[in-house]
């Protein structure tokens, strides 16, 4: 069947026109010959090196730039591109689904620090690289001022960008409430609290342990529904998990 301009790669095109009779010196609109060399005027998506540059450009072909999370690769590339790796789910083509994408997920948190009560651990996840990971803090709700820069990493080539920042010189037996995300962007998490532990326990310590949150098809929603469930109540200080876990 015919090709289309959307199938065609660059070098397709070039070789079809010249087999149409055009000219090195005068292709077409967008091309020329410089110094010997066939060069596009037309922007090229690999030039561009942000998801909001990339997803909203347009390539040399017409079509929309498409910009590939993973971080394996993390760039810009055209349409048909052989060398985008990233599904037609996960590559990003707006710029507020780039804003979406670094938007922070799975927040969690787990003690830290030598002495009881003095620092918390937090971690989030992201779909797009976070360039300024960062807690924001405090004792009240309405006044974050304090704040913890994080660092990034990723496990899989194909997976979520993890950041962590550790949280230091926490008072015991104190409620402190955090958002997660990125300064330069300004994109945060919901808010978020936690109680650090007392320095010296007045009474038992009440803890909630689990070795496996298990998969969806065997009732892992229920699991995270009791834990869900008795730490409204109050039921537990703290919750120790041994295994794999996912709270989304």
């Amino acid at each position: 069947s015919p090709l289309s301009l959307r199938t065609m790669t660059r070098p397709m095109m070039i070789l079809m026109m010249l087999a149409g009779g055009l000219s090195l010196g005068t292709l077409a609109n967008g091309y020329e010959r410089v110094d010997s060399a066939l060069e596009l005027r037309s922007p090229d998506c690999d030039l561009f090196t942000t998801c909001d540059e990339c997803a909203g450009s347009t390539s040399w072909s017409g079509t929309a730039c498409r910009w590939c999370p993973y971080p394996k690769d993390n760039s810009c590339h055209a349409y048909g591109s052989l060398a985008n790796p990233c599904s037609s789910d996960d590559q990003v083509t707006s710029v507020d689904t780039c804003v979406a994408k670094v938007v922070p997920k799975q927040v969690h948190i787990a003690m830290a620090g030598e002495s009881v009560g003095t620092g918390m651990s937090v971690m989030w996840q992201t779909y797009l690289q976070s360039d300024s990971p960062v807690v924001r803090y405090g004792i009240s709700s309405t006044d974050l001022s304090l704040t913890k820069n994080g660092s990034s990493n990723w496990y899989y080539e194909e997976g979520s960008y993890n950041h962590l920042a550790v949280l230091s010189g926490l008072s015991p037996g104190t409620t402190y409430y955090y958002q997660a995300g990125d300064a330069s962007l300004e994109s945060y998490s919901e808010t978020f609290s936690f109680t650090t532990p007392k320095a010296t326990a007045t009474e038992p310590l009440k803890i909630a342990v689990v070795g496996d949150m298990g998969r969806a098809q065997f009732e892992s929603g229920d699991v995270i529904s009791s834990l869900a469930s008795h730490a409204k109540s109050d039921a537990y200080d703290f919750f120790m998990v041994f295994g794999r876990y996912r709270i989304c």
